[in-house]
């Protein structure tokens, strides 16, 4: 034990000058609890960032519908047909009964309903074709 014990000595004096001991009797243990949450933040910080995507190049499509709503799961099917061979293109689904504050502030009154920047498409059905055309005119 009296081995250890003169090994860990200048271990602790070493940690306790780099990670700074308020008292001379702070355990080892107290300076590896100290380590430990230390390194552990700073990974969850490098590990967790996520670079953003460039967003020059996409286009955000929201679709606002109801669950309820059978002209808006054929509207949302006409969509993905559509956007289907273009990875430019990315379709974002709101549902109106389980998020209603959004799509009161996004101005939708109407569903199915299609948001491209701050333009917005609604009607009672819609076409393909007119989906199409939509998202033809706000094409970069």
């Amino acid at each position: 034990m009296l081995q250890v014990t003169s090994f860990l000595l200048p271990v602790h004096r070493k940690l306790c000058s780099v990670f700074g001991c308020e008292k001379k009797r702070d355990s080892l243990w107290y300076l590896l609890q100290k380590i430990l949450i230390y390194y552990s933040t700073v990974s969850k910080l490098l590990f967790t960032y996520q670079l953003p995507t460039p967003a020059f190049n996409t286009m955000l499509i929201t679709l606002y519908k109801s669950v309820f709503c059978p002209r808006c799961h054929l509207a949302k099917k006409y969509i993905l047909e559509i956007i289907a061979n273009d990875p430019e293109i990315q379709l974002k689904v709101v549902d109106v009964v389980t998020a209603p504050r959004q799509s009161l502030r996004d101005g939708i009154k109407m569903i199915p309903a299609l948001k491209i920047d701050d333009q917005h498409l609604s009607a009672l059905f819609l076409g393909k074709s007119t989906i199409a055309d939509f998202i033809a005119s706000h094409k970069r």
